[in-house]
């Protein structure tokens, strides 16, 4: 399943798999899939992470950890929250939403420096 889910970008099913492995090691691995699986290093990786801490505990709080450790569900209610396209990888939606907070606190970091400047030279 969790490879389907990963060929396919399905963030959220990739998601649920990797947290089931998490759950249920020992069967996972004596599993008939568990060979198949094993030939892809990269979700082996993400997989042994979860299931055995070697990486940070996915969270539903970017205080926790920045939006890369947070939950595909929780990626897609923030996105949803600021009216931005819920379409994507989880890589892709944790970009977006960085993205838009770079664009955020672009036009508030740029108004509120400029205003300052601008009075301080009016006082003069």
């Amino acid at each position: 399943l969790i490879l389907l889910a990963d060929c396919k970008h399905c963030a959220l099913l990739k998601e649920s798999a990797v947290l089931y492995f998490a759950d249920n090691v020992d069967a996972v691995m004596s599993s008939d899939g568990w060979k198949r699986l094993s030939e892809s290093s990269a979700i082996l990786t993400e997989m042994i992470q979860v299931g055995f801490g070697g990486g940070k505990p996915l969270h539903d709080n970017i205080a926790d950890g920045g939006y890369r450790r947070m939950y595909v569900s929780t990626l897609w209610a923030e996105l949803e929250k600021r009216g931005l396209d819920l379409d994507g990888s989880k890589e892709i939606l944790a970009n977006r939403l960085e993205q838009s907070d770079a664009e955020v606190n672009h036009i508030f970091g740029v108004a509120g420096g400029d205003d300052e400047e601008d009075d301080a030279g009016d006082e003069e």
